[in-house]
């Protein structure tokens, strides 16, 4: 299709968030790539995008790819720019709740950049590992609600490469919880007034992450909760030292049982929250990890014969079981923002092997999820009405499918409207109209 546009509001967001960042040439490009990913209903290759945006023969296709693999432009301030206007827009107050994970995105080419070996969870068992080849990828995520629902809005990404693969050698290799510290401090750095709230599990509840808790300042830090492993060591938090006492005070109480002794044992009761859950709660120090800094332990019982109880880490003491929960309830978010990305997003469809276009293209796909959910939940719903069929009857709102195929058809009949005169021509324009309701479909 040629002259492709997408909907006024859409191209603005895109606009103001490259504006900064591109040249007009490289800007030119990013909204025709834009474009294409919009209303691309196959697979999301580069020279798909160009093919879906209709921009064959504006310049040469090669621009394109080098938009990827040469340009001058930095992941890092784009991410920025993007997080920028998703808190601006949807969240201009109350605490941002970040949401942190790492995926692997299958590939098949053994000079792919970053590739390697990994473990496969989903495939693995109890008696058999199971491993795949391609990357993989550190995503953080903020917590959006709408429409009595919640969305994952990526706001970051990082590319975890083995300590073999990095370019620099051992010195630039970095853990993933590592990498997911880094892109919280950029949300820190960028909005230094706003309370944080960190969701993560249970791998990146260690030194590497939640010890760099120990060196913010308690009350303008940010606030970590995440699953804790069953035989972490943990303490009573230190007595009050007597006047005149003599010595060094001590750093911690005394040691306490494993949280899956504590979860057993009746010294320990349940108790029921107003939120009609069975809970163990209590302030404990994990000093391997946190030191001298109070931590909330909450233990709660869940329907699974194998793991009958489920423990939780609050690095702020001050909140409730029923609030660590719930809020920890939003974690879960994550996992269908990847599964959206693979299966509508086109995350594994770039192919690509250099180390800039590999990590700009996931970039790039990550950031239009955002970009067109952000469009959505400020002005694009407003013009939709979701249809409910037959077989779908408890759904409770839009998904990301929804979201993109409005947008889709959104601005397909804002481009036939805008090239219909008061008396169109049928006949003359039916093979046109034919390919722009062929794409909205």
């Amino acid at each position: 299709m040629k002259d492709c546009m997408l909907d006024v509001g859409l191209m603005a967001m895109l606009c103001s968030v490259g504006a900064t960042i591109w040249t007009q040439p490289s800007l030119a490009s990013f909204l025709t790539l834009a474009t294409g990913w919009v209303l691309c209903r196959s697979r999301r290759t580069t020279s798909g995008l160009i093919v879906a945006a209709g921009a064959l023969g504006r310049k040469h296709f090669g621009s394109y790819h080098r938009f990827f693999g040469k340009a001058a432009w930095t992941t890092r301030r784009f991410w920025l720019g993007i997080l920028r206007t998703v808190v601006e827009s949807l969240c201009p107050a109350g605490e941002l709740v970040l949401v942190g994970d790492d995926t692997v995105q299958r590939k098949s080419g053994k000079k792919i950049s970053g590739a390697a070996n990994w473990r496969n969870a989903c495939g693995s068992t109890r008696q058999e590992f199971r491993f795949l080849w391609g990357l993989n990828w550190v995503i953080l995520g903020l917590a959006v609600e709408f429409s009595g629902k919640t969305f994952c809005l990526p706001i970051n990404l990082r590319l975890y490469r083995k300590r073999q693969g990095c370019p620099g050698g051992d010195p630039a290799y970095r853990t993933r919880s590592e990498l997911m510290w880094e892109m919280v401090e950029e949300v820190l750095r960028a909005f230094p007034e706003r309370s944080v709230v960190l969701l993560v599990d249970g791998q990146y509840a260690g030194r590497k992450l939640l010890g760099k808790l120990s060196g913010c300042n308690a009350q303008a830090g940010p606030t970590a909760i995440t699953r804790l492993r069953r035989d972490a060591a943990l303490y009573l938090p230190p007595p009050q030292r007597r006047p005149g006492a003599k010595g060094r005070a001590p750093n911690k109480g005394k040691r306490l049982p494993t949280p899956e002794q504590i979860a057993e044992r009746k010294r320990w009761p349940w108790t029921r929250t107003a939120g009609g859950r069975e809970v163990k709660s209590l302030v404990v120090l994990w000093y391997s990890v946190l030191k001298g800094r109070p931590v909330r332990l909450v233990i709660t019982k869940q329907k699974n014969p194998r793991e009958p109880y489920a423990y939780f880490l609050c690095t702020d003491p001050s909140w409730d079981a029923d609030r660590i929960l719930s809020t920890y309830r939003a974690r879960w978010t994550i996992e269908i923002t990847v599964r959206n990305a693979r299966q509508h997003g086109g995350l594994g469809d770039a192919q690509c092997r250099r180390p800039l276009a590999v990590e700009r293209q996931a970039t790039f796909t990550l950031a239009m999820m955002t970009l067109v959910m952000t469009w959505y939940m400020s002005e694009g719903h407003r013009t939709h009405a979701i249809e409910l069929p037959a077989w779908y009857r408890q759904k409770n709102g839009a998904t990301f499918l929804d979201i993109v195929t409005h947008a889709r058809r959104t601005s397909l009949l804002q481009l036939i409207s805008a090239r219909s005169g008061p008396n169109p021509d049928l006949t003359e324009n039916a093979d046109k109209l034919l390919s722009y309701l062929q794409a909205a479909a």
